[in-house]
């Protein structure tokens, strides 16, 4: 995240812990805050070669993915938009 934030793909994120109130629900939130909706959908080149420069090549990173999927289970996203009421 630091690293997709240092090369201006995102502008701030967040992680919560949330305590879940049934098994289908997350207890852990990663909150992505981008520019505007178009960086959010737009930048999966981008955000793929930040990945493959800090971590690995994109073989590696599928290889973890798979080793993290005995102990995690990712539930989804969720695109969320800021409403600032004036």
């Amino acid at each position: 995240m630091e690293a997709m934030k240092k090369a201006g793909l995102i502008i701030d994120y967040k992680v919560f812990q949330a305590t879940p109130k049934s098994p289908d629900q997350p207890n852990i939130y990663v909150w992505i805050t981008f520019k505007n909706a178009a960086a959010a959908l737009d930048k999966g080149v981008e955000l793929e070669y930040v990945a493959r420069k800090v971590i690995c090549n994109t073989e590696c990173q599928n290889k973890a993915r798979v080793a993290r999927s005995e102990y995690r289970k990712v539930m989804g996203n969720e695109f969320i938009r800021e409403l600032i009421l004036k």
